[in-house]
């Protein structure tokens, strides 16, 4: 994880930035979604600076592309739609992705960033439209960003019981990129566990094709202790017994 600090330096840089957005003018606006731009945070100008290295004119740029894409995608607005919470998205069936209980990550950059648990055991591809699922994973992201935008998100994937059946690169493809582009620095961390020999020899073989930043977010939780690793870093209260904790809920 990342520290969401604002140094002095920077801070000068982000009211640069910002005085350019609240500077646009009505062409330079079109097609944009004015409710991302006249509310940006300042943690939020301070990712998308940081993601362009310190770029002012680039952060500019994809400040720019990120509200042509919300416009577009009515991303603004999604949070409008109740039928993207958990509960009513899985409805009676097994959830595969669940908010875990507050204070989950005991990490000392950790504590108080929501964590996210995903099952990917329960995972059936081509069980939905891709479209639902990259709406449903937007509006996660929505969330988080209303409730603490000051906050990164740490994604918990739990391999327990998964197979090559469960994997589904479509959907993976689809949200991937737009994260990436439109909620930098959202996720500060991404724990996989457990991981067999196997699965750990092809993550170092990809390593080398991806981008530094982006291995750096991910961290495999490998060995027969792999239980006993997560707790180093989870609360116990707050993880499934399946994973090495006391959580009886999930």
């Amino acid at each position: 994880l990342a520290s969401t600090a604002i140094e002095t330096a920077e801070a000068e840089a982000l009211a640069r930035v910002e005085a350019r957005i609240r500077g646009l003018s009505k062409d330079e606006r079109k097609g944009c979604c004015a409710k991302f731009l006249d509310e940006l945070e300042p943690f939020t100008l301070a990712a998308y600076l940081r993601n362009a290295r310190s770029d002012e004119e680039e952060a500019v740029r994809r400040l720019l592309a990120s509200a042509e894409w919300r416009e577009g995608f009515g991303a603004s607005s999604l949070l409008e739609d109740a039928s993207f919470e958990i509960d009513r998205f899985f409805g009676d069936g097994t959830r595969e992705v669940e908010w875990l209980p507050a204070e989950a990550d005991q990490t000392a950059l950790g504590r108080g960033n929501p964590v996210l648990l995903y099952r990917s055991a329960s995972h059936a591809p081509l069980g939905r439209p891709t479209e639902d699922w990259v709406r449903f994973f937007v509006y996660q992201c929505e969330k988080v960003r209303r409730d603490t935008p000051d906050k990164q998100v740490v994604v918990l994937v739990d391999r327990v019981g998964s197979g090559l059946k469960n994997q589904d690169p479509t959907v993976l493809r689809a949200i991937a990129p737009l994260i990436a582009n439109h909620f930098p620095q959202l996720i500060g961390r991404v724990d996989v566990a457990p991981v067999s020999p196997v699965l750990f020899i092809i993550w170092r073989i990809i390593c080398l094709i991806l981008d530094p930043a982006i291995v750096q977010v991910f961290n495999l939780v490998e060995g027969e202790n792999w239980r006993e690793k997560l707790l180093e870093t989870y609360a116990a209260k707050a993880l499934p017994e399946r994973l090495g904790g006391t959580n009886t809920a999930m």
